[in-house]
């Protein structure tokens, strides 16, 4: 009896050449690398010296329409900085003789009630209506520390304004000493300004920065709930200063809120 054969041919592998790619492509890369695109792009090898040619004369001509349209635009004006003096008392020190560091705190939110009193806006009036401005965010850089008999001014402006946040760019510096002949002539006033950074006394002496800060307020109803600050308020804290022709009380707590 005659052992069965097997009728199944073996498999058989074709390997055809791949195809070679156009002229002026570069060669595909091998299976498991990365297509780099910014290599085939501006790589050298890749760049025929009319391409290398008519990419530097692109790059001039950009560079001449950038010099013929003049220096750039200035930017836009920042807001109105508001200015206010304080001074130093005996029992805002620590046993360093240096005034408390969560005292600061205090000193700034003086001062944002100042600048919205400045705008004729009460931040009591506010309360008694059942609303809130909160603090939200508060962060401190202190740079110099304050003493007995000090004095400094404090300045603030709202930098931004979302539906219900205000941004507060907060600063202490302090005022050089006054002399008796300083003093007798009257240097040195609280109230608004529009010259930020550091000012100089008669006397030619710098004042020198204290702390730094940001500030974020929030706006709350009276069920502690996020509410949407009027837009003629946003306008009028971002500008930091009453329309022209307006006094002090004259846009009333029912127009802004």
């Amino acid at each position: 009896m005659m052992a069965a054969t097997s009728c199944i041919a073996p498999a058989v592998r074709v390997f055809r050449p791949r195809p070679a790619p156009a002229a002026g492509l570069p060669r595909p890369k091998a299976p498991g690398t990365a297509n780099c695109s910014c290599r085939a792009a501006w790589g050298p090898q890749y760049r025929s010296p009319a391409h290398r040619q008519a990419w530097g004369g692109a790059v001039t001509a950009a560079a001449a329409r950038d010099s013929a349209a003049g220096p750039a635009a200035p930017e836009q004006q920042q807001p109105y900085l508001f200015s206010c003096e304080m001074a130093v008392r005996d029992y805002e020190l620590d046993q360093y003789s240096v005034v408390n560091n969560a005292v600061y705190a205090n000193y700034l939110q003086h001062v944002r009630h100042e600048f919205l009193s400045h705008l004729g806006v009460s931040a009591d009036a506010v309360a008694r209506q059942g609303d809130a401005l909160a603090l939200s965010e508060l962060n401190m850089r202190y740079l110099l520390p304050l003493r007995s008999g000090d004095r400094f001014r404090g300045t603030c402006r709202v930098v931004k304004a979302t539906a219900a946040r205000l941004v507060f760019e907060q600063q202490l510096w302090l005022l050089p000493r006054r002399t008796p002949a300083s003093a007798s002539n009257g240097s040195g006033s609280a109230g608004g300004s529009s010259q930020g950074g550091a000012g100089q006394e008669p006397g030619g002496e710098q004042e020198q920065l204290v702390l730094s800060a940001e500030a974020v307020v929030v706006s709350l109803d009276s069920s502690y709930k996020p509410k949407r600050i009027n837009a003629a308020l946003r306008d009028l804290l971002l500008a930091g200063r009453r329309p022209e022709g307006v006094e002090a009380g004259g846009l009333s707590l029912q127009e802004l809120l």
